[in-house]
């Protein structure tokens, strides 16, 4: 495929062979895991230069056309969020980001309560991001992720402020508007409570418990 694409560069077929070497280097990079070397960290980068050659020659050839559709999948930004179910009153507790070609991201906390359970019950997608945005900010704030350019997904930690009991929902974006234009919007809810219920189905018991220990366990015998 190299041969081919050097040897034909002149000619807008070239750019076929240019898409091949870039899918290729695409297709590699899903194995990327932390602590691998830069050869394989890098190829999404590499599979973008790749994909800007056959741009730069024949942009309207199909090889260029699909190298730009695989250029936006490489670029393409991207964040998914999650953090313990529920979290101890008055203690910041920890969120992990997973996030891709994003370097800041913003963060909103609203308050749910009990009343909104059936309106919720029917929104999701875009509709549902702007309910959530409707409501009263209890906290906003941006972060700084850590990034190397490499165009793949990464991972961190983020410390959320201490929270009064009850029902968030807490949403990351990489826009400061939480646009879903064009943007990633991650949201999920998180209780804040002294107490948690567990069920053990290996000893047929349900426990309620403080996520501290702050509270005695009570189980009951499941009949």
């Amino acid at each position: 495929l190299q041969q081919t694409a050097s040897r034909y560069k002149d000619y807008p077929g070239s750019t076929d062979a240019l898409y091949e070497i870039a899918s290729l280097y695409f297709r590699k990079s899903a194995d990327y895991k932390k602590g691998d070397d830069d050869g394989t960290r890098l190829l999404r980068v590499k599979a973008e230069l790749v994909c800007d050659t056959a741009i730069d020659r024949f942009p309207y050839s199909q090889g260029g056309l699909n190298c730009k559709h695989l250029k936006a999948l490489i670029n393409e930004k991207f964040i998914s969020f999650q953090t313990e179910k529920v979290n101890v009153p008055g203690h910041p507790f920890l969120g992990s980001i997973s996030y891709a070609n994003i370097h800041k991201v913003y963060a909103r906390i609203v308050q749910l309560f009990s009343g909104n359970d059936a309106e919720l019950s029917a929104m999701y997608g875009e509709r549902l991001v702007k309910y959530y945005l409707a409501l009263p900010a209890i906290k906003e704030w941006s972060i700084e992720l850590p990034g190397d350019n490499d165009k793949q997904k990464h991972t961190a930690e983020i410390s959320i402020a201490a929270l009064p009991p009850g029902k968030y929902e807490i949403l990351i974006s990489s826009d400061e508007n939480f646009s879903t234009q064009k943007n990633s919007v991650s949201y999920t809810t998180a209780y804040v409570s002294n107490l948690s219920y567990v069920n053990r189905s290996e000893e047929h018991t349900s426990e309620l418990q403080s996520p501290c220990n702050l509270v005695c366990r009570l189980l009951l015998e499941k009949k």
